[in-house]
């Protein structure tokens, strides 16, 4: 299911530059809609660590907010099992999802895009899972009901 894409933007700053970067809008089913930025890996930040993300997806500021940068997922580059396709995938967490992950995967656009786009987001529905996640309950432990003389202690 496409939820959002993924495209060249600009923002004016405080001296009049205009800045370029890649932003974009993330829009599941029944949540708000996510203005959202791809901020890209430094290289020294991979040197440090192979397993790093390529890019990590923060939140747009609001007008006036002054609080930290809120990051809310993460993306690696990928390729097609065959390799004839190369694309970027990882997830976005958020406490209104259920198992607080939600996996997306970057495509890039088709040449009838519109200008200045460059990914459609499409989002994976989650998989079964072969292991629960409620560990079962031990064999060994006794729990039978109590017997009716017992007393209740509060």
């Amino acid at each position: 299911m496409n939820v959002g894409y993924f495209k060249r933007m600009e923002y004016v700053n405080e001296n009049g530059d205009k800045i370029g970067y890649t932003g974009g809008m993330l829009n599941f089913p029944f949540l708000r809609p996510l203005q959202v930025a791809l901020l890209r890996t430094s290289k020294e930040d991979k040197a440090k660590n192979a397993n790093f993300p390529d890019y990590q997806i923060a939140l747009q500021k609001p007008k006036g907010y002054e609080g930290a940068r809120q990051i809310i997922g993460a993306l690696w580059h990928r390729q097609s099992k065959d390799g004839a396709k190369n694309f970027i995938s990882g997830y976005i967490e958020s406490p209104l999802i259920p198992g607080y992950k939600a996996y997306i995967a970057l495509f890039n656009v088709g040449q009838n895009a519109k200008e200045d786009m460059l990914y459609d987001v499409v989002w994976s529905a989650p998989q079964t899972r072969e292991r629960q996640d409620v560990p079962p309950a031990d064999a060994n432990l006794d729990a039978s009901p109590y017997a009716e003389d017992d007393v209740i202690p509060f």
